[in-house]
């Protein structure tokens, strides 16, 4: 489980005691790509560009004081047909010349685990959960050549802290989500949940950019009820935080902040705890915004709660939430990470697969019930290979095709939306060390209108994957990315 391997990965790291800060300190250094020109891919409607140049989407939302959020831009048209493999890429998964690979271990000298990705609109961020020194977060310019010069990175680990997890961007800053209470009790250490957030129309390697707050000490005093957390996602206005564990015991705190007041004041943000509603409700890995309302996704792989919340209705009401025990559909659908809507549906992808157990995807039709199971669907993978037991990290939905990130060798799955979602011919399982010889596990992903970006957990190489023409962002876009 992911708890479970950032807390072995704790008891060998020299012991790091947080501050209760509010604002990044001095430190951090950066870390720029090589020399070389960039693509030129870009705005919407220009065309050419080098053939690994990227497409971006421009930012409309305004995020932070005024907290008018979501991202409304257009992807741009660049880069040729030619991939990093040869040949000609006509957007088949199959065909290496859709694929490029980057090593990234030059920039974080071994110190990498990468968890989730953040889309900007021009730039993606790759969020590092690693508890080593460094801690470098990394970005990528979509105007820039993947293959090359077009990567920066900073050592947070002075300015924020370590140990992120997924996040989530508001129209202007970027949110890390920290998970660093998850390993309460390790070494006999106990460690504060700093959200970190970066200002993207400022430098990317300046401390200045970036700030803090310390959920932990927001009253003044440490609260070791306040969780680790997994997964972000913003509504328009509010920036909300999936609470996972805090040391061996699941947590259903959840943590809001409001964009519109101040991101270092303690009233701009609050809580609620999901276990005054349902006690087995805890312990999630992810939460994404469908519409008008959040879906926490459970990672449990025994009362296994699915969880929404009315973002039309209190925070703090009850009766805002419900809760579905997602292994009445099929006993072995659990233990899911990240999940991701695709306009209608909600999908859960499953990490937690057990030896000779099928893998079994959930989805939830938005139109219907929450807490129907005739709103569920499930999906065994077995149907497309019989021995399939895989385990997936997320997931991400590029306008057609749903994504599910495979975390540890596993063949990348992807659904075609436009079929039947328990037809095994809607399915298709690539095996990425096919496409791409340097590849290995992956947490997370993200979409930025053209290209599929796929996070490396570990020291593989970073993947990008050329999925279709450039145009729009999905109008499921809202800048919440496991």
């Amino acid at each position: 489980m992911v708890i479970e391997r950032r807390r072995s990965e704790l008891v060998a790291l020299v012991v790091v005691l947080f501050a209760a800060a509010s604002c990044g300190s001095s430190g951090g250094t950066a870390k720029d790509g090589g020399a070389g020109s960039t693509g030129a891919g870009g705005g919407p409607g220009t065309g050419g560009g080098a053939p690994d140049a990227g497409a971006q989407g421009g930012s409309s939302g305004k995020g932070g004081a005024d907290g008018q959020g979501g991202s409304s831009g257009k992807g741009g048209a660049g880069g040729g047909a030619a991939g990093a493999g040869g040949g000609v890429c006509a957007h088949e998964i199959d065909n290496p010349a859709c694929w490029s690979e980057r090593d990234l271990t030059g920039f974080t000298e071994l110190q990498q685990g990468f968890f989730g990705a953040i889309f900007d609109g021009r730039y993606v961020i790759y969020v590092n959960s690693t508890t080593g020194t460094p801690d470098d977060q990394i970005r990528y310019d979509t105007q820039g050549s993947f293959t090359g010069a077009g990567w920066s990175a900073f050592d947070t680990e002075s300015v924020v802290g370590i140990g992120y997890v997924g996040g989530a961007f508001d129209g202007r800053y970027a949110y890390l989500t920290p998970t660093m209470p998850e390993n309460n009790g390790a070494a006999g250490q106990n460690y504060d949940a700093i959200v970190a957030r970066y200002d993207t129309q400022a430098a990317f390697n300046t401390t200045a950019s970036w700030s803090t707050f310390n959920l932990t000490r927001a009253s003044g005093t440490a609260d070791l009820t306040v969780p680790g957390f997994e997964g972000a996602a913003f509504d328009g206005r509010y920036v909300y935080f999936a609470p996972s564990a805090a040391g061996t015991t699941v947590s259903g705190h959840v943590a809001r902040y409001d964009t519109q007041a101040g991101f270092t004041t303690a009233a701009s943000w609050s809580s609620f705890d999901l276990t005054t509603v349902d006690a087995a409700a805890g312990g999630f890995a992810g939460v994404v915004l469908g519409g008008r309302y959040l879906y926490f996704v459970p990672h449990a792989t025994s009362n296994a709660r699915a969880a929404r919340y009315d973002t039309q209705a209190s925070f703090t009401a009850a009766a805002s939430w419900s809760t579905f025990e997602v292994t009445t559909l099929n006993p072995a659908a659990n233990g899911f990470t990240g999940g991701v809507f695709d306009g209608r549906y909600v999908y859960f992808a499953p990490a937690s697969a057990i030896f000779d157990s099928p893998t079994i995807i959930v989805r939830h039709d938005t139109q219907g019930t929450f807490t129907d199971a005739a709103s569920w669907g499930t999906f065994d993978t077995t149907a497309i290979q019989s021995s399939a037991t895989w385990d997936y990290e997320g997931a991400a939905f590029d306008g057609r095709y749903v994504y599910f990130i495979p975390s540890h060798g596993d063949p990348l799955l992807r659904f075609d939306a436009q079929g039947s979602f328990t037809d095994a011919a809607s399915w298709k399982a690539q095996r990425l060390f096919d496409v791409a010889p340097n590849s290995g596990g992956y947490s997370g992903a993200a979409f930025d209108g053209r290209y599929l970006y796929l996070v490396p957990n570990d020291l593989e190489d970073a993947l990008r994957f050329d999925a279709r023409d450039a145009g729009p962002l999905p109008a499921t876009y809202n800048g919440s990315f496991y």
